[in-house]
């Protein structure tokens, strides 16, 4: 990965061959996968735009790269050095967009895989989030807002941390006491330093949630519902 990620998200984007590099809908960098850099040819910066990144894999071989449409959805087809051709595909997501490459299978294969991909984000179980240096949200897919009892108006793109906070405290998720006090304590967290806790909702469900600091600024988040695991401890203990 280019930079620290939460470990669902990390352990999907690592664990695929296909090369994915996911962007905010400003156009900057995000997250890439090791099958990305590597065809780059090394690390790539947060924050970089698709056409650096377009620019960054053709300085490192693949021809053709360049070519591909900055406006989701497009695809392109480029070749290696050794002529070995890899397909590229540009699918728009929730929040963004996301750029896939594909060894040897042609454009359609690009497309099917990256139609795939959009898929599993937006299935993925956990709820991710990236928050900019603003501390407003860049990108979150539907998990993100579900899991923490959100409405999906209150997860667009735009929305500041603390209009995030304040909906679940005026929805009692933190539990008894102040939205304001509440909203106060957890916007005033260091969010340059990695945080793990836990959590649980009025609803019984049990949350771990997790954040993780950027380089450039902001913090990327990770909701995961450990209901059933904390269920099988307890009957460890019966």
């Amino acid at each position: 990965m280019n930079h620290q990620a939460p470990p669902v998200a990390a352990a999907l984007l690592a664990a695929l061959p296909l090369g994915v590099a996911a962007f905010d809908a400003e156009g900057g960098l995000v997250l890439s996968n090791p099958a990305l850099t590597a065809l780059a040819g090394g690390e790539l910066p947060p924050g970089l735009a698709l056409l650096g990144v377009l620019a960054r894999l053709e300085r490192a071989g693949l021809a053709g790269a360049g070519a591909l449409a900055a406006e989701p959805p497009a695809e392109a087809l480029a070749r290696h050095r050794d002529g070995r051709p890899t397909a590229l595909a540009l699918r728009r997501l929730p929040g963004g967009f996301v750029l896939l490459t594909v060894e040897a299978g042609g454009q359609d294969a690009a497309e099917a895989e990256a139609n795939r991909l959009g898929d599993i984000l937006l299935r993925l179980s956990a709820g991710v989030a990236r928050f900019g240096p603003d501390a407003a949200l860049r990108f979150a897919n539907p998990s993100y807002a579900r899991l923490l009892g959100l409405p999906g108006t209150a997860a667009l793109p735009g929305t500041p941390f603390v209009e995030i906070v304040r909906a679940q405290a005026e929805h009692g998720e933190f539990g008894p006491g102040d939205a304001h006090d509440i909203v106060a304590a957890a916007t005033a967290r260091d969010r340059s330093r990695p945080r793990r806790h836990e959590r649980r909702r009025p609803d019984g469900t049990v949350l771990r949630v997790a954040s993780e600091p950027l380089p450039e600024g902001g913090w990327l988040a990770e909701v995961t519902d450990i209901s059933g695991e904390r269920r099988a401890e307890m009957e460890t203990l019966v």
